[in-house]
C-alpha cells in the first residue's frame, strides 16, 4: 500500500462492507485481491506484456460493457496529471506513466469502470455492491520485478486515489484502516470508523501528499539514537513516511548506520554478508527477540512504534537478513510493512491523524454505522493459501504489497 506517490527502491443507513473478491467491469470478471499502494489505482491490462509472462487473470477493457476511457480533455485527466494540462489533443485517451524508484515503469491510459464488491448487510452476510471508479489500465509494463500481480489499488491522500473518488461520490467516509497477518496470511482492510480495538492517534502534517507524521526520536533497546535534528524535520522530500506500500523500512545513511551499530553493539563477533539478493545477512541459531533489541519510533502525542527483532529481520535460507534499508543522502524515513505487519493501523484523513496497535488480524475488528449507530464486528478471511516464507514477501525495488487482505468497506446506502 503506497501512501501518496512513493515508490520504493524502491440519513441513510450505513452498513459495514467486506470484499472477499474484487470484480471488474460489466459482466464481473473476478480478480483476487490486489496490492494496496496508497496511491492511485491501476490493474494489468490484458495486453500487458508483463502479465503474458506470468499465470495472470488481467482485466480486459474490451470484455466489459460499463467501461468508458477517460478522454484527454476532461477535467479528471487534469487532476491525474497533477492539475496542469495534459500534453495530448482533446479527443486522446488520458495516458499514464507510472516510474519506480528501481527503473521499472508502467504505461497505459485511464478508464472508468463499475468496481464490484461483497457488501455485508448484516453480520456475517453479504450482498454485491460496485461503484464507479476511474483507474489506471497498464498496456506495458518494464522492469526487474519477478513477482506477477494483477494490479494496485491505491489508498493515498490525493484526489486520484480509490478512496478520495468513493468518499467524493458519498460512497465511504475518508476513514481506512489495514492489519497485514504475516502469521496466518491474508488479514483486513476496512473503510469507515474503526471503533475497536481502540487505537491511539498521532496528527498528520497538513498538505503533504504522503502520510507524513513527526518523529521525534528513535530508541534502540531503550538507548536514545543521537540524530541531527534536520532528521525530524518534513519537506517536501524529507520527513516520516507511514507506507504500507514499501516491504522494508528505509533510513537516511546517518540513521542507517547508527541504528544498525546499535542493534548489533553486543554481537561484535557476527560475521555479516551481503547476499546475491543485495541484502546484508548473518548467521545465527539462538532467538532472535532474546539476543537483539527491540527499536522504538517515538511520534507526537506520545504514539510509539515498537519494532520487535522477528519484524525487522527475515530469514533469507539459512540466515537472518536485516530488513533495515540504507536511503542514502535522502532525507526521508519510510516505515514500511516490516514495521507494520500485525498491527491494526488506521488512517483518519476526515481528522488529519494515524494510528496504530498490536493486534491479531486473523481475529476482528467492530466498525460503527454514523447514522444508526449500530456496531458490526466483521471477521479476517481466512484465505486458502500458505503464507510464504518472510523472504519471498518481500518484492524489492517495488511498491507491491504481496500478503493477501480482505477488504472490507463501511459504505452509505
Amino acid at each position: 500500500m503506497e501512501t501518496g506517490e512513493i515508490a520504493e527502491k524502491r440519513g441513510k443507513r450505513e452498513e459495514a462492507d467486506r470484499i472477499d473478491s474484487l470484480r471488474l467491469p460489466s459482466p464481473p470478471q473476478p480478480l483476487p485481491p490486489p496490492p494496496l499502494p496508497l496511491g492511485r489505482p491501476r490493474l494489468q491490462a490484458r495486453s500487458s506484456s508483463r502479465a503474458a509472462q506470468a499465470d495472470l487473470s488481467p482485466y480486459d477493457p474490451e470484455g466489459s460493457s460499463s467501461v468508458s476511457k477517460l478522454g484527454c480533455g476532461e477535467a479528471f485527466c487534469s487532476v491525474l496529471s497533477g492539475g496542469g494540462s495534459p500534453t495530448c489533443a482533446h479527443d486522446d485517451p488520458c495516458k499514464f506513466t507510472a516510474t519506480y524508484g528501481d527503473g521499472s515503469s508502467a504505461t497505459g491510459y485511464y478508464v472508468t469502470d463499475l468496481l464490484s464488491y461483497n457488501q455485508v448487510s448484516e453480520d456475517h452476510k453479504t450482498r454485491l455492491a460496485s461503484a464507479n471508479v476511474t483507474f489506471g489500465c497498464a498496456s506495458k509494463q518494464t522492469g526487474a520485478s519477478s513477482v506477477g500481480i494483477e494490479g494496485l489499488m491505491g489508498f493515498g491522500q490525493a484526489n486520484s486515489s480509490t478512496i478520495s473518488q468513493l468518499a467524493s461520490s458519498g460512497k465511504v467516509r475518508k476513514i481506512f484502516a489495514h492489519c497485514l497477518d504475516t502469521i496466518k496470511g491474508g488479514g483486513i482492510f476496512a473503510v469507515g470508523n474503526v471503533v475497536e480495538p481502540k487505537v491511539k492517534m498521532t496528527p498528520l502534517i497538513p498538505k503533504m501528499l504522503h502520510y507524513n507524521v513527526n518523529l521525534t526520536s528513535i530508541d534502540v533497546g531503550g538507548k536514545m539514537l543521537r540524530l541531527p535534528l534536520t532528521m525530524f524535520q518534513t519537506r517536501e522530500k524529507s520527513g516520516t513516511i507511514i507506507d504500507s506500500g514499501t516491504t522494508l523500512a528505509y533510513l537516511p545513511e546517518i540513521a542507517y548506520k547508527r541504528l544498525i551499530d546499535q542493534i548489533f553493539s553486543d554481537h561484535q563477533n557476527l560475521t555479516l554478508t551481503t547476499s546475491t539478493d543485495n541484502f546484508t545477512c548473518f548467521s545465527y541459531s539462538e532467538s532472535m527477540d532474546d539476543a537483539f533489541p527491540v527499536v522504538t519510533f517515538n511520534f507526537e502525542m506520545n504514539v510509539t512504534l515498537e519494532v520487535k527483532p522477528h519484524d525487522y529481520f527475515f530469514k533469507n535460507k539459512d540466515v537472518w537478513c536485516i530488513g533495515w534499508q540504507n536511503n542514502g543522502d535522502k532525507d526521508a524515513i519510510l516505515l514500511g510493512d516490516i514495521t507494520l505487519s500485525n498491527r491494526l493501523v488506521i488512517y483518519d484523513l476526515e481528522n488529519q491523524a494515524v494510528g496504530w496497535t498490536d493486534y491479531d488480524c486473523s481475529s476482528s475488528i467492530k466498525v460503527e454505522d454514523d447514522t444508526s449507530k449500530a456496531v458490526n464486528s466483521i471477521d479476517a478471511h481466512a484465505l486458502p493459501y500458505d503464507p510464504p516464507s518472510s523472504a519471498s514477501i518481500l518484492e524489492i525495488g517495488r511498491s507491491i504489497l504481496l500478503v493477501p487482505l480482505v477488504f472490507l468497506l463501511h459504505l452509505h446506502n
